[in-house]
């Protein structure tokens, strides 16, 4: 009786764990900040700003209650790279940032890519665009609150259910009991390790901005044109089927470098069957190679002949038409 009624108790709890667990993840409005948590938007979005010309003044508008990853890509027009380079890394050693990238094309193109805290972003734009002429800045924005809101919501779940596992594990009076408890709250721990790096990641997406900066030489730098429509349109249409002769391409050299080996086959089972045929002709024995498949296709020649003439004698008989109902019928079928 006291073991019906333990297991009762642990299903109910486990549900209720569960059911706390998908309110916090379909709850549309945020936690309070005093509660501690960060406040949970209902929409997720990306946006992008470009800005040409001899100077850029916009300023990034940086926010501190949501966690927003931000890139931004630069192109300058410099006189000299070397200078423009060490200008760039000065400023980025004074925000505490970290170059992750760097790349010279044969074009004399630089291009640098750089990590760079997410609250001295404006101070290091603002330093990175002395250094030339700004030709094209374009800032995009991913908001990941929700993501993170979410899984941190997932965790606390998480850390319900292990504590609630933890208290009937202080409960637990048979083996089998505290070895399944104790299994459940492993993998309730797993879960909670996963979750805990998703959120780290989040953080560290979101505390680090990314900046993309290319150098090019005075007269080197060339605006991009907009393709029109049926430009694209074009593209769209020839891409398509370059696709599709790749696939068919693909095909093709598998069936190339197949061949051979089927023609090997082919030649082997030649070999085989003529061997075969002269061994039944010097033993005087008769050759029953293809026998089987003979009788087999004999069979079913005369299964589909039977079922045929049993079709037409069917129909036929349902063409006949019947007798006529007289007197002597009648009493016949009474008798």
């Amino acid at each position: 009786m006291k073991s019906k009624v333990f297991r009762v108790v642990v299903v109910a709890l486990l549900l209720l764990s569960v059911l706390l667990a998908f309110a916090a993840c379909s709850a549309k409005e945020g936690i309070s900040e005093e509660d501690g948590a960060v406040s949970a938007p209902n929409k997720q979005y990306a946006l992008s700003n470009k800005v040409s010309g001899a100077s850029s003044t916009s300023r990034i508008i940086v926010t501190e209650d949501r966690l927003i990853v931000y890139t931004v890509d630069i192109a300058l027009t410099v006189t000299d790279h070397t200078a423009s380079a060490e200008k760039m890394r000065a400023a980025l050693t004074a925000v505490a940032g970290y170059e992750s990238h760097s790349d010279e094309h044969s074009s004399g193109v630089y291009e640098y890519s750089f990590r760079v805290p997410t609250p001295k972003l404006n101070d290091f734009l603002d330093e990175i665009e002395g250094t030339g002429k700004v030709e094209r800045k374009e800032v995009s924005t991913v908001d990941i609150t929700d993501r993170y809101v979410n899984a941190e919501s997932e965790k606390e779940a998480l850390e319900f259910k292990k504590a609630t596992l933890e208290a009937l594990l202080a409960e637990a009076t048979t083996f089998a009991e505290k070895v399944d408890i104790t299994e459940r709250i492993l993998d309730v721990s797993r879960q909670i390790d996963n979750y805990s790096k998703v959120l780290t990641d989040y953080k560290k997406e979101a505390d680090y901005s990314t900046v993309n900066v290319t150098l090019y030489s005075e007269g080197d730098y060339e605006e991009e044109e907009k393709a029109s429509y049926w430009e694209k349109l074009g593209e769209v249409f020839f891409g398509s089927g370059k696709s599709i002769g790749i696939v068919f391409g693909g095909i093709l050299t598998v069936l190339v470098a197949v061949l051979p080996y089927l023609g090997l086959l082919a030649v082997g089972f030649g070999i085989y069957v003529l061997v075969k045929f002269i061994v039944c002709r010097i033993r005087k024995v008769p050759f029953t190679l293809f026998k089987k498949l003979r009788d087999y296709r004999a069979k079913r020649k005369e299964e589909e002949e039977a079922a045929e003439k049993a079709m037409k004698a069917r129909a036929a008989a349902k063409a006949l038409p019947e007798a006529p109902e007289t007197p002597a019928n009648k009493e016949e079928a009474k008798e």
